[in-house]
């Protein structure tokens, strides 16, 4: 009964999904030596090989958390982790994996994360409406001067979500009370 729901379920979303428990399974997809993206499900087959293969997802397991679908996205851009504490973005990370970016991009990106409008959606949307703490990771996509920004997923706040180019430790202050320090969102491209 349950392989059919879920069967159903992949099929109402196009055929294609993105899966994840309490975190998505990013741990195999880094190791993963398949050019096809092993978080692409379209199979319950290949979501059972994506769990056995995922230690984030195995170890989830141990816990009560919904099994989450959403519809593939074949392009969600640019990938950065946003960190929102007390229902505060205080921080941006650029994900490892992902392109250079010019000085002129990184200054748009800049300006958009501490936009007004940006920041009230976070503070607003998110950190009222869903969770007050949190992980986000968003997608930009980017045409001249327009950026569009797409949710990818939202995770727990704290050290089980991976930190980009921040350290949960040596960079505390900035990823729980940045904004309310410095009236900024803390931004960053690469290691410091």
């Amino acid at each position: 009964m349950l392989y059919e729901t879920i069967e159903k379920a992949i099929s109402e979303l196009g055929g294609s999904v993105f899966v994840k428990l309490r975190r998505s399974p990013k741990d195999h997809a880094t190791q993963s030596l398949s050019d096809e993206n092993p978080m692409k499900i379209q199979t319950v087959r290949q979501l059972l090989t994506l769990v056995s293969h995922s230690d984030r997802l195995k170890e989830d397991l141990n816990f009560p958390h919904p099994l989450i679908l959403r519809k593939w996205e074949s392009d969600v851009g640019i990938e950065f982790r946003c960190f929102i504490c007390n229902q505060q973005l205080n921080a941006v990370t650029l994900q490892p994996n992902q392109q250079e970016l010019s000085d002129e991009d990184r200054g748009l990106i800049s300006d958009q994360f501490n936009s007004q409008e940006i920041i009230e959606v976070f503070k607003e949307k998110i950190g009222k409406v869903l969770y007050p703490h949190c992980v986000v990771d968003v997608g930009l996509l980017m045409s001249g001067d327009c950026i569009k920004m797409r949710i990818i997923e939202i995770n727990p706040f704290g050290k089980m979500a991976q930190s980009g180019y921040f350290s949960w430790v040596i960079d505390r202050d900035i990823l729980f009370e940045e904004f309310s320090k410095t009236g900024k969102v803390c931004i960053r491209f690469e290691r410091q």
